[in-house]
């Protein structure tokens, strides 16, 4: 496991200009359900350092057509936040694994189809899982949107991701709300800087405090 994404959370470089373009690619278990989407800056950086986040749903614009080539920043909205702060921290790249895989650009729209879909919804988390044992540590940014969906889902997220851990992970976040949730991108200025939470911290991570 590689243990550098911690340590450059612990110590971020501070760019002071932002990035440009990416190479997107999306990650899907079924047509209508992104459950990952990577972004690799370009001009791409050396070595390769990528950021894992945990958010909470997907805005609904297709990305598999741009994978071979560069695609601007849409320089607005939450996915923006995430690609400017991890470009100022150091990272190479950025992936959001996504808490409810459903694509939409209102969280409010997919209550219906998280009450009908929880078992797609939990296989997603296998691959979640599955492909973030790969890094020491993720930043926490799912917000307090869907509080109650929230509450419901995110500690099976955080149990089925520690299940499959050598170690537990190391879990960051931008700061929380008042009610002890880890603040979402679109709540947070581009200087923001990463700060870890501690091992007491909300148990399985739905809320940082109790």
């Amino acid at each position: 496991m590689d243990s550098s994404v911690g340590r450059r959370l612990g110590a971020p470089l501070g760019r002071k200009d932002e990035p440009q373009c990416a190479y997107v690619c999306d990650f899907r278990t079924e047509p209508d359900m992104r459950w990952k989407r990577s972004r690799l800056f370009e001009p791409a950086v050396s070595p390769p350092l990528i950021l894992p986040w945990i958010v909470l749903n997907p805005a609904g614009n297709a990305a598999n057509e741009n994978c071979g080539k560069p695609f601007p920043f849409v320089r607005r909205g939450a996915a923006w936040t995430m690609a400017v702060m991890s470009w100022k921290w150091g990272f190479s790249g950025f992936i959001t694994y996504n808490l409810f895989p459903f694509e939409h650009g209102d969280p409010k729209e997919i209550k219906e189809p998280i009450r009908r879909r929880a078992r797609d919804i939990l296989a997603s988390y296998k691959k979640i899982a599955s492909d973030i044992a790969q890094f020491d540590s993720a930043i926490l940014a799912w917000g307090s949107e869907l509080k109650r969906e929230t509450d419901e889902f995110a500690p099976r997220l955080m149990e089925q991701i520690a299940l499959m851990r050598p170690s537990p992970l190391i879990k960051w976040r931008i700061g929380q709300t008042a009610t002890g949730y880890p603040f979402h991108p679109s709540r947070k200025r581009h200087d923001s800087r990463p700060e870890r939470i501690p091992e007491n911290g909300g148990g399985a991570g739905v809320r940082l405090t109790q």
